[in-house]
This record gives structure tokens, sequence and C-alpha cells, in this order.
């Protein structure tokens, strides 16, 4: 039983770790965006992200 809570912890550990990475990956994206386009760009993508 214990082995098996092991497993199950090493696998949230991976799974948070992908989401982690995921979220770093879209704000350097967005950063970028913001860089790029100018702040009023960014501001619409953002508005456009919280209405959905």
């Amino acid at each position: 039983m214990k082995q098996k809570t092991m497993e199950t912890k090493r696998f949230w550990i991976s799974i948070s770790i992908g989401l982690a990475i995921v979220v770093v990956l879209l704000a350097a994206n967005l950063w970028q965006m913001n860089r790029e386009n100018s702040v009023t760009g960014a501001k619409q993508v953002w508005s456009e992200c919280i209405e959905h």
C-alpha cells in the first residue's frame, strides 16, 4: 500500500511540473507579445482571456 502512495505522489509531482512549464511558456509568450506589439495589444489578449 505504501508503494502505491509513493507512485501516486510521483505522478502528481510530474503533472505539477508539466503544468508549471506550460504556465511559464505562456507567460513568456505573452511577455514577448507585450514587447513586440505594445502594451495595448497585450491588454487586448488579456481581456479576451478574461471574458472567455
